[in-house]
């Protein structure tokens, strides 16, 4: 982990700042692109219609960017250590677990952007964003298990490093990051069939987890609101679906690890 962090912008100019400097600048682009040019409005109700996009925006991305780019980096977490997988015996989970580790230390840098943001540019500070580890922990924990399928993966099917690059892309603009799920229409995906009429648009984008995190996410620093009952409830699936994931993805990687150094 400490060698993940280190490592990251060793030898660059502004070392650390770049940290700082890259959310910052790709939230300026994303936030002229989606407010000024879309129009794309908060849709929180009350009070946090008058919170500035950048905020609402900068809660999506910090919460998807720590998957996005642990899942990503992973990838070729094994490939790149094929010195120490091949020469050195030593428990290979570490390797992607302290890139996860790294990536997530990192990515904290959005979340304190967030809680400068709302204190410059909304004056006010909710006692809720002390509930950010209920967001963390599942995330993490889901983080985790896709990172050691993914790594694994990678070393069998070299294309897979590609294909996961582009499945992220396409979750991206499915997760709720540049929108709020209340701006999608809670119109049938399959017309008028009746027997289908429940599976809604919005229905379906709610099957993703990282949607559920993020409206938390925003609820809790923007907005200052506890969960409803329902979202408790799908914060608890959440959490299960989380554990499921990475106890599959731990028992996975350890079954093909075995043959990793045959592979490099």
């Amino acid at each position: 982990m400490k060698r993940g962090v280190e490592e990251r912008y060793k030898g660059s100019f502004l070392g650390i700042v770049w940290s700082i400097a890259q959310p910052l600048m790709m939230l300026a682009v994303y936030t002229f692109v989606f407010s000024t040019v879309l129009k794309a409005k908060t849709m929180l109700g009350g009070a946090g219609d008058n919170i500035p996009f950048s905020l609402f925006l900068l809660c999506g991305m910090a919460v998807f960017g720590i998957f996005s780019e642990s899942v990503n980096a992973s990838c070729a977490t094994i490939i790149c250590n094929q010195n120490l997988v091949k020469k050195v015996v030593f428990p290979l989970e570490v390797l992607p677990a302290s890139k996860v580790f790294s990536t997530i230390i990192l990515n904290l840098i959005w979340f304190v952007l967030l809680f400068l943001g709302m204190l410059v540019f909304v004056h006010k500070l909710y006692w809720t964003m002390l509930l950010l580890p209920l967001i963390l922990i599942p995330l993490t924990l889901m983080t985790l298990g896709f990172s050691f399928m993914a790594a694994s993966l990678s070393v069998y099917i070299r294309d897979c490093q590609y294909l996961i690059g582009v499945l992220l892309q396409v979750m991206f603009f499915m997760s709720p990051v540049f929108y709020s799920l209340q701006n999608i229409p809670d119109k049938p995906v399959f017309g008028d069939i009746e027997s289908l009429s429940a599976v809604t648009f919005r229905s379906v984008l709610q099957l993703n987890p990282l949607a559920t995190l993020i409206d938390l996410t925003r609820k809790f620093f923007l907005v200052g609101e506890l969960p409803s009952a329902q979202e408790w409830c799908a914060l608890g699936w959440i959490m299960l679906f989380s554990l499921l994931v990475c106890h599959l993805g731990i028992v996975w990687f350890a079954k093909t690890k075995k043959g990793f150094a045959d592979v490099l």
